[in-house]
């Protein structure tokens, strides 16, 4: 999946973490996609998180227990 994005958006970067599951149960995968702002990009865009839903729908959905969301993260702001 993500080596696919990454073909079609070479300014998408990406990366995968897992979180292993108790004793018996599924590990929790999240994927981590981002723009990299040194080409000038600043965020994913709707097109890009359409692609993203829809390859993953297709290729990541059998593997999944339960349901597949995203969340949207942005730099925290600390004043001083």
């Amino acid at each position: 999946l993500q080596t696919r994005l990454r073909e079609q958006f070479p300014q998408l970067k990406t990366r995968l973490l897992c979180r292993s599951g108790a004793s018996g149960e599924a590990p929790t995968w999240m994927e981590i996609y981002a723009m990299d702002p040194r080409q000038g990009a600043t965020g994913v865009t709707a097109e890009i998180q359409h692609t993203i839903d829809a390859l993953a729908s297709t290729l990541v959905q059998p593997y999944i227990v339960g349901t597949r969301h995203a969340e949207v993260f942005e730099p925290c702001l600390i004043s001083p």
